[in-house]
C-alpha cells in the first residue's frame, strides 16, 4: 500500500474516533453506566490542562458554562453528550477544587500523546507532560486510594467511587493526534513517520489491556 494513503487512513480513523466524541449519545434503557473513565486528550479535557498549566481563554468554554472555565472544546459538545449519559459533569483528576469523582474521572489533558513526548512540552512546545500511560498510573492510584478513603468515612467518602463501580464503568479513549502532529513538527516525511504508527498502536492497545484488568 502507498505511505501516503496508509498515513491518510489512519488520519481519518482518528479524526472519525474525535467526531464520534461529539455526538450526542443516548444510553438504551438497562445500559445504563455508573460512571465514566477517560483517558484523552483535547477533545474532552474538563481541566486538566487548566489546572496543571495554562486557563484556557474565550471561546473555550462559552457555549456551555458562558466563560472560560478550564475547558479546551470550544463548543463544548463532548460535555453535552457525557450529560446525555445522564451523569453529572465530570470533574478532571488534577483539578483540587470543588470537585465530586463518585461518578467518574477525567484524566484528559490537552495536548496529551500515547507515547512519551518526544517535542517540548508544555509550557514552552506543544505537548503535555500527562502522555497516556502516565494517565493510567494516576487512574490506578485513584481507584487504591479511594477505596482507602471510603474504608475510612469521613466527608470525602462521599465523593469517591463505591469499589463494585469501577466494574461497570464505561472507560473512554481518544488519543493519539498529538502523536503524529509532533513528528510533522520535526519536520518528518510522510515516509519516516509511517513506521512510527505500529510502534504508537502497540502502546495504546497495552494500556487498554492492562486497564481492563
Amino acid at each position: 500500500m502507498d505511505p501516503t494513503s496508509t498515513i491518510f487512513s489512519f488520519l481519518s480513523l482518528l479524526l472519525f474516533g474525535s467526531t464520534i466524541s461529539f455526538n450526542r449519545v443516548f444510553p438504551l434503557e438497562g445500559c445504563r453506566f455508573p460512571a465514566i473513565f477517560n483517558f484523552v486528550a483535547s477533545i474532552s479535557d474538563t481541566g486538566g490542562y487548566a489546572a496543571a498549566f495554562i486557563q484556557p481563554k474565550s471561546p473555550n468554554g462559552d457555549t456551555f458554562f458562558g466563560m472560560p472555565a478550564g475547558i479546551f472544546v470550544m463548543d463544548d459538545s463532548s460535555l453535552t453528550s457525557l450529560l446525555s449519559l445522564d451523569l453529572p459533569f465530570l470533574s478532571s483528576y488534577l483539578n483540587s477544587l470543588a470537585i465530586n469523582c463518585s461518578h467518574g474521572a477525567n484524566f484528559a489533558t490537552a495536548s496529551s500523546t500515547i507515547r512519551l513526548p518526544t517535542a517540548d512540552v508544555v509550557p514552552y512546545g506543544h505537548a503535555s507532560l500527562f502522555y497516556l500511560p502516565l494517565q493510567y498510573l494516576q487512574f490506578a492510584q485513584f481507584k487504591n486510594r479511594s477505596q482507602i478513603i471510603r474504608r475510612h468515612g469521613g466527608i470525602y467518602a462521599s465523593l469517591l467511587p463505591m469499589e463494585e463501580t469501577f466494574s461497570k464503568a464505561l472507560y473512554t479513549f481518544d488519543i493519539g493526534q498529538t502523536d503524529l502532529t509532533q513528528s510533522l513538527f520535526f519536520s518528518m516525511t510522510i515516509v519516516q513517520i509511517l513506521p512510527t504508527i505500529s510502534n504508537i498502536v502497540n502502546h495504546f492497545t497495552n494500556i487498554i489491556k492492562v486497564s481492563s484488568n
